[in-house]
């Protein structure tokens, strides 16, 4: 084997007779940039102690195995890794606190990376295409996982994210199909644009945050997500989630539950999160909500927790016909129940709500007004109709 060396840097290796170990001679205490670049033939390579710096492009598409990285290395430059589709396994010493970009970016066949203890943020790119990845141990020290850290590890089934997160970049976790569920620390206050976006078998995701949340366009887009329990939300933006996503947003008054649709017009839905998170504005707000489904939802809600604002009262009350049917449709039989009890449902539209949901073939929903109607509207007597008919 030869190599090129200066000043302590080792600047090439020059593969000879198909070498499959290569062992860095002592002393060294840089790898410099492209030094092993395409050395394809590379099963193992052992580093000395006392290697500080791992540069630009060192070790990329290299065809080696695994690597033995000892204490001490401090930095590892952009593309480092990157491409190394032989790569199983790596681990960096805790002495390591500087990562640029793409360090491990399309090493395919990588099934486990150590990371340093103390590490504090995982660089865009990171893993990005690691598709054999399976899991990753985030260190309890860590800060920020940066853009695209871990998109399209197609095969990490769990990530743990220890309660010192504070910033999830946009994409970071995207296209991981084999993500089922995952926990947000609680100091997370922002969801970047795609971060979860194509996990499609993400089912469950559950968020600590306390305050205000931003969720960015498409974080939870495309996944298996039927329902979602949020914190207070400031802000949600376009394909957020999925347009039959169910979301219950809890509030200072109590949870809010509804369907944010296709977001073709933001004002509405912007006007609502307003309304549910700024009291002082809720009048003003509410008249000029235009969608009246909006409208309805947010009107029972304050039903519920401000019975004497007659004003919500009202609007149900008014638009009563239009709610239920509205709620027919969803199959939403616990809310028509709470509105049956309201008086707002009388004898004069609750044959029309029957065969509403007739008509829909949504027959449980018409069982339950049926019923409503047996135990709560008294027919008219055979003597009254009669006594009508002679009238007539």
């Amino acid at each position: 084997m030869a190599f090129e060396i200066e000043k302590n840097i080792l600047k090439k290796y020059i593969p000879e007779d198909d070498e499959k170990i290569v062992a860095v001679p002592e002393g060294i205490t840089e790898i410099g940039d492209l030094a092993f670049e395409r050395c394809s033939e590379i099963e193992k390579i052992i580093l000395p102690d006392g290697i500080k710096k791992i540069g630009y492009c060192s070790f990329q598409r290299c065809g080696m195995k695994e690597i033995s990285i000892p204490d001490g290395l401090e930095e590892v430059e952009m593309y480092a890794f990157s491409e190394c589709t032989n790569l199983e396994f790596i681990k960096f010493p805790d002495s390591t606190k500087k990562f640029s970009w793409h360090i491990l970016e399309y090493c395919r066949n990588l099934k486990e990376v150590v990371l340093p203890s103390g590490m504090r943020e995982i660089s865009q790119n990171f893993c990005r295409e690691c598709s054999a990845l399976e899991k990753v141990q985030l260190p309890e020290t860590l800060q920020e996982i940066d853009r695209l850290a871990f998109s399209r590890c197609k095969n990490l089934k769990e990530i743990i994210f220890p309660d010192t997160v504070e910033m999830i970049g946009g994409g970071a976790f995207s296209g991981c199909e084999s993500l089922v569920s995952v926990e947000i620390p609680a100091r997370v206050t922002c969801l970047s644009s795609f971060v979860f976006g194509g996990c499609k078998n993400l089912q469950t995701v559950e968020i600590l945050a306390g305050d205000k949340l931003w969720i960015d366009i498409g974080a939870f887009e495309k996944c298996a997500l039927k329902e979602m329990n949020l914190p207070q939300v400031s802000c949600l933006y376009e394909r957020a989630f999925d347009p039959d996503v169910i979301l219950h947003i809890r509030t200072s008054d109590g949870i809010f539950t509804m369907q944010f649709g296709n977001w073709e017009n933001h004002k509405d839905e912007k006007l609502v999160l307003k309304f549910l998170n700024y009291p002082e504005y809720r009048e003003n707000d509410f008249q000029q909500i235009k969608k009246g489904n909006y409208k309805l939802l947010l009107a029972n809600f304050m039903m519920q927790y401000h019975p004497e604002q007659e004003v919500y009262q009202a609007y149900v009350k008014r638009n009563i016909k239009k709610y239920i049917k509205m709620l027919i449709d969803g199959q939403d039989s616990e809310t028509i129940r709470n509105l049956l009890s309201t008086g707002y449902v009388t004898k004069k539209n609750i044959d029309e709500l029957i065969n509403y949901a007739l008509e829909k073939k949504k027959h449980e929903m018409q069982i339950l007004l049926m019923n409503w109607k047996h135990e709560n509207i008294k027919a008219e007597s055979i003597e009254k109709q009669i006594s009508k008919k002679l009238k007539l």
